[in-house]
């Protein structure tokens, strides 16, 4: 699942805008949407047959396990994707503040080299 993000990130992080963002996530999340989908069924499906032994300590680490495979494909599924747009804007709103700052600094020392000639 972490190598799968990371792709995910790697492939998001071409992106030109601040529009784009947006779409590039939900793009990423398409590609990978279904695959993850299915490899948290398959999981919970393996697991939960551990629920169906007769042992009551292993039916309890079955329901844990389930449980856990679920709330970490619910957290990947909404959670990540709103905090990688969050990030990717972030950024993008620093390298702009940046830009500007730098820019009218630039501007201030050209106004006061004028004033001194």
């Amino acid at each position: 699942m972490l190598f799968r993000s990371v792709k995910e990130v790697t492939l998001r992080c071409c992106f030109g805008r601040q529009a784009e963002v947006v779409v590039n996530v939900g793009r990423g999340m398409a590609v990978l949407g279904p695959m993850l989908t299915l490899d948290a069924l398959v999981e919970t499906l393996v697991i939960g047959v551990g629920t169906l032994s007769g042992v009551k300590v292993l039916q309890t680490m079955c329901c844990f396990g389930c449980l856990s495979v679920v709330t970490n494909y619910l957290a990947f599924m909404t959670f990540y994707p709103a905090c990688l747009a969050l990030i990717f804007e972030v950024r993008t709103c620093l390298l702009l503040f940046t830009c500007t700052h730098s820019f009218s600094r630039h501007l201030h020392d050209s106004r006061d080299r004028l004033d001194r000639n």
